[in-house]
């Protein structure tokens, strides 16, 4: 796991913690945000990130792709001659 990695997903457990042991925190931060509930804004939260997670697998998935594209043709290349 790269640093980057392990200090995102450290950020995550921390704001969990945060929301488990003060629940009036993100009903602040909703209003604040023009939300009703603490409840709604994790839920559009969640919902971002799920949109952020399959535009990043989609774009490696793209990445993975093209390289086997890549690799199957010098490949069949290389068997031709």
């Amino acid at each position: 796991m790269r640093w980057t990695e392990f200090f995102g997903w450290f950020l995550f457990w921390v704001a969990v913690l945060v929301a488990v042991w003060v629940p009036n925190f993100l009903t602040k931060l909703a209003n604040f945000l023009g939300i009703g509930r603490g409840a709604d804004l994790v839920f559009y939260l969640g919902l971002l990130a799920l949109f952020f997670l399959i535009f990043h697998l989609y774009v490696r998935l793209e990445k993975i792709e093209k390289n086997i594209t890549k690799i199957v043709q010098a490949d069949a290349l290389d068997n031709d001659k």
